[in-house]
This record gives structure tokens, sequence and C-alpha cells, in this order.
């Protein structure tokens, strides 16, 4: 799918005042994850709780009409069982692949998923508030270098699972994962102004844009 469709997709949500979120890493099905995370999943006890529990969650903060950013690395099981979670969760969903989403990614069980606008290895697009527009460059893999970077532009990836009380975004990038969140979604609203207030050096690598 063209990255164009989900650029035009959030331009529209942010024009009809729509919430926009974003998560990696939800990694349903994993049970070796619940002790790899203590912080944020130490809490619970089998897979299934994890996953009620994450899908709770993302429901009480993400409305119908939001739009959620799933940066990555969705489940571990089979896909039928990740595709029932994702149909669970509220709103219009952008994925963004993971290097644990090849199952995922290429079953028939997929095309059951509702509400998908589009899936990428990469999404860049322009978040906006109060007229002032944020560049924002997400991939599942925490990148150096990312486009507009040297103008200000921001990175947000997953893979990492930095716990909440190691997070602190440095150089306008930043670890939007479940874990980092306490398994709840982040606000893109709330990133932009984090982020903003970060100082950048508006040095160029780069022989081009």
């Amino acid at each position: 799918m063209k990255i164009q469709e989900a650029q035009q997709h959030l331009m529209l949500q942010q024009r009809k005042k729509r919430k926009i979120w974003i998560s990696s890493d939800f990694h349903f099905s994993h049970s070796n994850i619940i002790k790899f995370c203590p912080e944020s999943r130490g809490q619970f006890q089998s897979v299934d709780d994890m996953g009620e529990t994450l899908v709770n969650n993302l429901n009480s903060d993400i409305s119908v009409d939001d739009t959620l950013i799933i940066v990555g690395d969705i489940g571990f099981g089979k896909p039928a069982v990740t595709c029932d979670y994702l149909n669970r969760i509220n709103g219009k969903k952008i994925i963004v692949w993971g290097n644990h989403d090849t199952r995922l990614r290429y079953s028939t069980e997929f095309a059951s998923v509702k509400n998908i606008i589009g899936t990428y290895d990469y999404l860049e697009f322009t978040h906006i508030i109060d007229d002032k527009k944020h560049h924002i460059c997400i991939m599942h893999f925490p990148l150096m270098e990312w486009h507009r970077k040297h103008h200000g532009a921001y990175h947000f990836f997953g893979h990492k699972h930095t716990p909440a009380s190691k997070i602190n975004p440095t150089n306008r990038s930043m670890d939007i994962g479940i874990d980092g969140g306490m398994m709840r979604p982040h606000l893109v609203d709330n990133l932009c102004i984090k982020l903003s207030e970060i100082q950048f050096k508006g040095i160029r690598y780069d022989a081009v844009d």
C-alpha cells in the first residue's frame, strides 16, 4: 500500500479532531515476554491475562473513531489468535511491521482484520498541533539517522522494550513501545510536545534531503 494513503488518512483524522495513538511490541501469546519485561508485565499470570489486560487498556484510551499506529511485533501465537486480538482493539489501524510479524503478515487470516488503513515497513507523516508542524518518521527498529532529522524531525520506534523507568528520549527519538507506556498507548500529541522541548543539532550529514 502506498504511504500516501496513510498520510492522507492521518491528515483527515487531524482535521476531524480525532486522536492519533501509537504503540508497539504487544507480543500477544508470548509467554517469555512476561519475564523479559517484569516492570510492565510481571503481574500477569498467563498470556491470556496479559492479552486481555492489554486489549482493555487500549480500548479504555482509544475510541472507535481514533487511529492507532502499531509499530510492529504484534503477536507470537497463531495468526488467527493475533487477528482476533486486533479485531477487538478500537479504532482504525496503521501497521508498521516488525521483525516478529512475518507469520502474521503473510497469513491468510490477516485479511480478516477490520479497519486496517495500511501496512508498511516505514512510515512518515506531518502532525499538526496549534498550526505547528511536527514531522515524524516511524520504523520498528531505532535509527541513527532519519529523514529531516537535521530540521528537527522526530523518530518513533519500538523493538527495545524500554521500561517506563528508563524512558529518556534524546535527540528527538523515542521508544514508543507498550512497555514504556506501562501497557498503555501513547498519544501522538503528547509525544510531539515532549520531543519538541529537546534541543537538536541542525547538522546535515547527507548530501540530499
